[in-house]
């Protein structure tokens, strides 16, 4: 009983000894992030209140002319008051009487300054088309780089004015680690794959093989 178990143990060790030493090393690694630094929390400014209706939303509306509006959301967008319309072709963004969306390059770096509680300088400004390792969520987007330490990026939506995503050094290196973890190299957008699945059940074999040689040896030990 012994020796199969030792040959299931080193068997199972040979294919997936890398990637046990790899989910311990980035299992340790993890316990140094601070999620809230990570997330740009620290960074991120105080919420604003909800805006009062100050402007006339029937004008607002007939900017839309024959779309069939669903929703209707008054909110504050680069500091000014504007509605944000849900309509059967999507969102669609009214300053007064005046269609705004998709937002303007200065209309969106307003919007990311704003986000932060103190906004250094902008780097680079560019309108993010395709999906990229650290934003791989709703796009198009506008992508907003600030010169900070924390290499500090926004990405705003161009259809309705909001914040999409925050990313920074912290946030990157956290990224890097997890996109290891659950073999990344296979599909970093979702861990529910088939490899991360025979990985986790062969390193589960190593684990309760590796238990039942303790078991045999200590017990024939005690014989």
């Amino acid at each position: 009983m012994e020796k199969t178990l030792r040959r299931v143990h080193f068997a199972a060790i040979l294919v997936i000894g890398v990637q046990v030493l790899i989910w311990a090393g980035t299992g340790f690694a993890f316990t140094f992030f601070d999620f809230q630094d990570v997330r740009g929390n620290y960074e991120k400014a105080t919420e604003q209140p909800e805006l009062p209706v100050a402007f006339d939303l029937a004008k607002a509306r007939a900017a839309l002319g024959s779309r069939t509006v669903l929703e209707a959301r008054c909110k504050l967008v680069a500091g000014r008051p504007m509605v944000d319309f849900r309509t059967k072709d999507g969102a669609v963004l009214v300053d007064q009487d005046r269609i705004v969306s998709p937002l303007a390059e200065q209309d969106a770096v307003a919007v990311a300054v704003r986000a932060l509680k103190v906004a250094p300088a902008v780097r680079q400004v560019r309108r993010q088309e395709v999906a990229i390792a650290e934003y791989d969520l709703e796009l198009p987007a506008w992508r907003v780089e600030f010169d900070d330490r924390k290499d500090t990026t926004v990405y705003v939506s161009p259809t309705t004015g909001d914040v999409l995503a925050r990313r920074n050094q912290k946030w990157r290196a956290f990224d890097l680690l997890w996109s290891l973890h659950v073999l990344g190299y296979v599909s970093r957008s979702n861990p529910a794959h088939w490899p991360l699945r025979i990985v986790g059940f062969l390193a589960l074999v190593v684990v309760v093989s590796g238990i039942g040689i303790a078991v045999t040896s200590l017990r024939r030990k005690h014989a």
